[in-house]
């Protein structure tokens, strides 16, 4: 299907703005190139840049709720992959598509939006109704929820008393590549109980989850962002 995007001296050269954490930014890197791979054949990878951040950095600002700090940094980071010569650029994070707008106005290619391939992939799947997992930031925003409601698309977040817990396990695990038992086995119990509020599948909705749990872990279907965002990407650079 991707085959008519694909014209092997043309492809487009991607900036990613990574770090956030390394970890989720491998999964991006090794995703992206798997499919231009498949697609192609034999050595054939991607063209891309990645400006790496200090995930330390922009942790201790979004928890002081320093946004302006947040975005500042990304958009420098952004000017700086725009000056390479890349042709479109994505953030390998959602809880920073809180700056989206500021980012994307910083600079004058396009900026890729993790929603857009996961509101794609729902649309598809046919549900009208879905959990989303992530950070505290992104659970309690509205950044990634406006995109959904938007769409169509009806947001379940876990109750408000598993909000630091969820949060905690991101930062003190996923991001440090990290699996302990124990916290798959709360999130297994935090879907089972979006199921029970007419969930039909899940947004993963942090990059490094996927890292934690895996559809066969999941009693409902499983939206990772950081997979389909690095489709999307992969789609984008074989147009």
């Amino acid at each position: 299907m991707l085959a008519k995007f694909w014209e092997k001296d043309n492809m487009k050269k991607l900036g990613i703005i990574g770090g956030m954490s390394w970890e989720s930014t491998i999964t991006y890197y090794q995703k992206i190139n798997e499919i231009i791979g498949e697609i192609l054949g034999g050595t054939n990878s991607a063209d891309i840049l990645i400006r790496s951040l200090n995930l330390k950095t922009i942790e201790e600002h979004q928890d002081r709720g320093e946004w302006n700090d947040v975005a500042n940094i990304l958009c420098s980071a952004a000017e700086d992959l725009e000056q390479t010569g890349v042709d479109f650029i994505l953030m390998a994070s959602n809880t920073v598509h809180k700056v989206y707008d500021k980012v994307k106005d910083a600079v004058d290619i396009p900026v890729l939006h993790i929603a857009e391939p996961t509101v794609e992939a729902i649309k598809k799947a046919g549900f009208s109704t879905i959990g989303l997992l992530g950070t505290r930031h992104t659970m309690e925003g509205d950044f990634l929820k406006e995109k959904l409601n938007a769409a169509g698309i009806q947001v379940v977040v876990p109750r408000k008393e598993q909000f630091d817990v969820i949060h905690k396990s991101i930062f003190e695990e996923a991001c440090l590549g990290k699996v302990c038992p124990e916290t798959k086995k709360m999130f297994i119990d935090i879907i089972e109980d979006l199921k029970s509020r007419c969930a039909e599948g899940v947004i993963l909705g942090c990059t490094e989850l996927g890292l934690l749990i895996k559809n066969e872990d999941s009693c409902l279907p499983l939206f990772d962002t950081a997979l389909l965002h690095a489709q999307k990407a992969a789609e984008e650079i074989m147009k």
